[in-house]
């Protein structure tokens, strides 16, 4: 499905309900956008978190995760080392 949509002055677009309503789009729902190539991608805003229980990140929101747990702990682990060694 594809929808052609103007950007307004305050840099808003309007997705088309009826690919709102295709994608299970709420109102209010957050979204990201990311840079692909030239253009953007949009996903649903992950509506949890990982935190740490008991020595175990722990995700707690219902969006699946977009890195595989092993990808997710090499970033844990290099965040931890870049704070140790202060070079965020």
């Amino acid at each position: 499905m594809t929808e052609t949509v103007t950007i307004d002055k305050f840099g808003r677009i309007l997705i088309p309900k009826a690919l709102r309503k295709h994608l299970h789009l709420e109102p209010h729902q957050k979204l990201e956008l990311r840079p692909q190539g030239a253009g953007l991608t949009m996903f649903p805003a992950p509506t949890g978190e990982i935190v740490e229980k008991n020595g175990l990140y722990v995700w707690t929101g219902d969006v699946p995760l977009e890195e595989s747990w092993d990808e997710m702990t090499d970033h844990l682990r290099e965040e931890r080392v870049n704070a140790i060694l202060d070079i965020g």
